[in-house]
């Protein structure tokens, strides 16, 4: 399996909301022992942490600010900054 290969696989698992350690163990069984697994706990969380950061970078923020407008149009002594 290629590098771009693992990494798609850990995103596959990261999208599936599998805890850290099922994804080991997942990996574990995919390469047949955890000695042999490309990625450890630590570059797991990492990469995770850095897809997370991706998928909020925009579309997350536009929906809330959107709902934040909307909901001062609805409530006028709604606050936000």
């Amino acid at each position: 399996m290629t590098v771009v290969g693992q990494a798609s696989c850990v995103c596959s698992l990261s999208n599936l909301w599998l805890l850290l350690g099922r994804m080991m163990n997942i990996m574990s069984e995919f390469y047949g022992s955890e000695l042999i697994v490309p990625y450890t706990t630590k570059a797991i969380s990492n990469l995770k942490s850095g897809l997370n950061k991706f998928d909020t970078k925009e579309g997350d923020m536009i929906e809330t600010v959107a709902y934040f407008k909307d909901q001062q149009q609805n409530d006028p002594d709604f606050f936000y900054k």
